[in-house]
């Protein structure tokens, strides 16, 4: 599938995802969850910031145990409000008759009487703040992203080299917007990128592109908070989805959160800035290829070393210099150690008495982490020779390597000759115990039923 097709795909996925959204039962049991929390005065709302900072859902005792199934946790200081109270209180006022005048005496006095009337009083009442319970979770509308993968710590190294701007990871203690819930924030006015350090690796490569996308197409804007984080929320979800990252559980709710159930605002927000996706996905691309190579590099490596070691632990060992292989219908194997890490294995074949390499390549070994490091590759039919300098030449030959070693087994290659410092060995039982002996029987030669001479 072509790039614009994939992303015009992610971007009718989130159309549906939100429509699911508003007609799943989570977002109906979200919905009545935050509708059993009291609507707190401007005032009340002050007190309990100036308490606790960081509150988030606040409650009185009994509402957290019976509204909540939650328990105030033993030694909790509550948070202290104001709460309104009516009352009744009584008045000497003037009398008034059933048109609603003043109802005069015989002496042209006032007629007073006694009236009672509503009164509302405040008393100070205490709260506590989710943080001060334990007990059932309250529903929620979006979950954290769990999880790591190659991936995602490639996409994190990606957006920390393309960003323009600092990017800090700090804890929740170290910052108040982290302490108060966000995940991570772009501040327009230092101009730089702030992310929570608790995430989970594939949340932290969410949240890096939705804050760099923040410092892109907001650094200046009059956009309306819900507009800008639609924004932001979908290019992370698009770039995400384009680079292997489902992060659909999180950005189909958050987005939800901010749409307010209305597909063609919604449809208008995402149709302008497909532009900005597509600008976004041609610079963070090959960014990305090299993180993903530098970080896929040392497994495969490692499964070379090991395919190497199946086939030919001898030289690794250095008990053999050079040992031969053959199998029916291909070219002769050969592999030799030029020092103590440094090894070539090659197909050969002569042409006008010249020996010909087809193809030839030089490694390297580190025994101590058990990796096989590909140096050159060679093809003199070709007339080739690449030296293996960049992280995508050190990819590709680390991949033929792969493909390479694998194919030598299948191939039935088997050793035919061994040479040592001292010895030529040849004798196929020789050969076959020499095999045994460092466990690749597997590549030693059948041995005919008759007199091996």
């Amino acid at each position: 599938m072509a790039n614009n097709d994939k992303t015009a795909q992610a971007f009718d996925m989130i159309e549906q995802g939100v429509k699911d959204v508003y007609s799943s039962d989570k977002f109906k049991n979200y919905l009545s969850c935050l509708s059993k929390f009291h609507n707190y005065s401007l005032n009340n709302t002050l007190l309990i910031l100036y308490q606790n900072p960081n509150a988030t859902h606040v409650a009185g005792y009994n509402a957290w145990k019976y509204n909540f199934n939650r328990q105030v946790n033993k030694g909790e200081k509550g948070l202290v409000i104001l709460a309104p109270f009516p009352t009744k209180e009584t008045r000497m006022v003037d009398k008034l008759d059933e048109n609603g005048k003043i109802v005069l005496d015989s002496n042209g006095h006032r007629v007073q009487e006694e009236k009672e009337f509503d009164k509302l009083c405040f008393k100070t009442t205490t709260v506590f703040d989710i943080s001060q319970t334990t007990g059932d979770p309250l529903p929620e509308l979006i979950s954290d992203l769990k999880g790591s993968n190659k991936e995602s710590l490639a996409m994190i190294e990606t957006i920390k080299s393309a960003s323009k701007i600092p990017i800090e990871f700090k804890n929740k203690s170290e910052d108040s917007n982290l302490a108060n819930g966000a995940k991570g924030y772009y501040s327009p006015t230092t101009d730089q990128i702030v992310v929570n350090k608790g995430l989970e690796d594939i949340h932290t490569a969410k949240t890096l592109i939705h804050e760099y996308a923040h410092s892109i197409l907001h650094k200046q804007t009059d956009k309306d908070q819900s507009q800008r984080e639609i924004e932001a929320e979908s290019l992370a979800f698009v770039i995400c989805d384009h680079f292997g990252l489902d992060t659909s559980e999180y950005s189909f709710g958050y987005i939800a959160s901010y749409a307010n159930n209305d597909p063609k605002e919604l449809k208008e927000i995402l149709n302008n800035i497909q532009s900005t996706v597509h600008e976004m996905i041609e610079q963070l691309e090959p960014i990305y290829k090299e993180k993903l190579i530098m970080l896929t590099k040392e497994d495969i490596e490692h499964e070379n070393y090991k395919l190497f070691e199946n086939i030919a632990r001898p030289i690794l060992t250095g008990d053999a210099i050079y040992m031969k292989y053959s199998t029916p219908h291909f070219m002769d194997l050969n592999i030799e150690m030029f020092d103590e890490n440094r090894y070539v294995m090659a197909h050969n074949y002569v042409l006008n008495g010249d020996l010909m390499a087809d193809p030839d390549v030089e490694f390297i070994v580190d025994k101590d982490k058990e990796l096989l490091l590909p140096q050159t590759y060679q093809q003199d039919n070709l007339q080739f020779y690449e030296v293996a300098d960049t992280p995508l030449k050190q990819n590709e030959l680390n991949q033929f390597m792969n493909q390479w070693l694998k194919n030598i087994p299948e191939q039935k290659y088997k050793v035919n000759a061994i040479y040592t410092e001292k010895d030529e060995i040849t004798n196929k039982k020789d050969i076959q115990k020499f095999c045994e002996q460092y466990g690749i029987e597997k590549m030693a030669p059948p041995i005919s039923k008759g007199i091996e001479r």
